[in-house]
């Protein structure tokens, strides 16, 4: 980066230098010298690949920067589940990608601002003092205007991000507890509660482009204003002829481009502030420590029969699921069921805890959408007790139906692909008491007969139809 801003800078000065030559020869009447259009060329060429090459290594550094920091974040989120899922979406998803005028725009222009802006101050205190002098009485000014503002615009952009999160994560609850809402007739209401939370954001975001655009027309200002006055002053001394031509001319060329970095870094700074409060909030997170029960690393197999892997909520049981299915990115502890999470899931038939359903009816679920084996598809209702809604369409049931065509769909694709592993988050957590022991005493069947199921609950009806049961504190 110092390299290409150094060579920026040349060809910046060399362009000034041969256009300020070519005009004061033309206009004194001197002869121009062959040497300058190969200049000029030469630093034309220099400019346009110096910029290209910036430009390149800046996006390649932020693409580089964004996938450290979602790996860490994914990574944390198993060991840290201290944060709901809406808000990590918000700060994997939008925040993290609002990290590209920071990483590729305002960092790669601040370092080239350091470099370049002395270097033309020095220029200008070589080729002329007194407009040296003016330069340096006129360039900390937007500094100073970019730190007040600064300072506005964090705190507006950082109460933005956070109306943001509150919006994500509002909107994915309501979601999850929809089918209730709906039963006691609560839906609309919320309606009114998102519209507001909605205003909200888009009141902060007006308040923040405002201040972008004061900022951004208060930094050309100043910079105008600033040009205009070197530009007078070196007008008044050329009538006075106490400058030559050529010189004012060469420094009324560089002038503007003395303030260009200072003010590019002005308006990639509100362009990035928005990323700058999302690696505000990724960074505090990851800076959290993580629960411990949820690092340990003894290996241990699962038997036959049915496994509880038991414990309250909060202890670490969705993030151990996670694990055997081989999305954490802790798995040794389960590494003898396959060396690679992709044989290990050829292994299982799962059921995770949240209700994940598409659109269609409850058979078309179970199936997968496909050509259904009538028997098997039965027999996977039954297992569930979900056969007397296998007409229904999968939006008018409730929460807990829906986690029972989710165990059908699991037990389904188990007995299809005869496989000998059946893992189930929570199986019967929002289901009735009458059918949850049927559920049961399904899954104890199910486990005589060979396959190895594991339940993952917090429930302790589970306890004495268990074989093993891994106690999670």
């Amino acid at each position: 980066m110092t390299a290409l801003a150094l060579a920026g800078t040349t060809a910046t000065i060399a362009l000034a230098y041969t256009v300020s030559a070519f005009v004061a020869s033309v206009f004194d009447g001197n002869k121009v010298s062959p040497a300058l259009l190969p200049m000029f060329l030469a630093a034309v060429g220099f400019k346009f690949l110096q910029s290209w090459l910036q430009e390149f290594l800046a996006v390649r550094a932020a693409s580089s920067a964004k996938q450290e920091l979602r790996s860490r974040l994914v990574k944390a989120s198993w060991i840290n589940p201290s944060r709901s899922s809406a808000e990590l979406g918000v700060l994997a998803g939008r925040g993290l990608d609002a990290l590209d005028p920071y990483f590729a725009k305002y960092l790669p222009q601040l370092v080239y601002t350091a470099i370049v802006t002395p270097i033309l101050i020095a220029v200008f205190w070589l080729t002329d003092l007194a407009s040296g002098i003016t330069l340096l009485a006129t360039v900390p000014l937007i500094p100073l205007f970019m730190v007040l503002i600064g300072w506005a615009t964090a705190e507006l952009q950082k109460k933005q991000f956070e109306s943001l999160s509150r919006l994500a994560g509002h909107f994915a609850e309501i979601l999850k507890a929809l089918g209730t809402l709906r039963l006691f007739g609560r839906a609309k209401k919320q309606e009114t509660t998102i519209a507001e939370v909605s205003n909200d954001l888009r009141i902060r975001t007006m308040k923040v482009l405002r201040i972008s655009f004061l900022s951004g027309f208060t930094l050309e200002l100043i910079a105008s204003l600033s040009v205009a006055l070197i530009a007078v002053s070196i007008g008044m001394r050329l009538v006075n002829s106490q400058i030559p031509f050529g010189v004012a001319l060469f420094l009324l060329i560089l002038a503007p481009e003395v303030f260009l970095p200072l003010r590019a870094v002005g308006a990639n700074f509100h362009a990035a502030s928005e990323g700058v409060a999302a690696a505000a909030g990724v960074l505090e997170y990851l800076s959290e420590p993580a629960d411990p029960s949820i690092q340990k690393s003894e290996p241990f197999e699962l038997g036959e029969g049915l496994t509880l892997i038991h414990g309250p909520s909060g202890a670490g049981k969705s993030s151990l699921f996670g694990e055997l299915l081989g999305f954490a990115p802790e798995q040794s502890r389960f590494a003898w069921m396959g060396a690679t999470a992709e044989s290990r899931r050829k292994l299982v038939a799962w059921m995770p805890q949240q209700p994940k359903l598409g659109a269609g009816s409850v058979v078309e679920n179970v199936s997968g959408f496909s050509v259904a084996q009538k028997s098997l598809l039965n027999e996977a209702l039954e297992f569930a007790q979900i056969s007397e809604f296998a007409t229904l369409n999968v939006e008018n049931l409730s929460g807990g139906e829906a986690a029972r065509v989710n165990l059908a769909r699991a037990y389904y694709r188990l007995k299809l692909n005869s496989l000998e592993y059946l893992l189930l988050d929570e199986p019967t957590a929002s289901v009735d008491l009458s059918t949850a022991s049927k559920i049961r005493q399904n899954l104890r069947k199910l486990s005589r007969e060979g396959v190895r199921v594991v339940v993952i609950s917090h429930e302790k009806d589970y306890l004495p139809l268990a074989d093993v049961v891994v106690e999670i504190a």
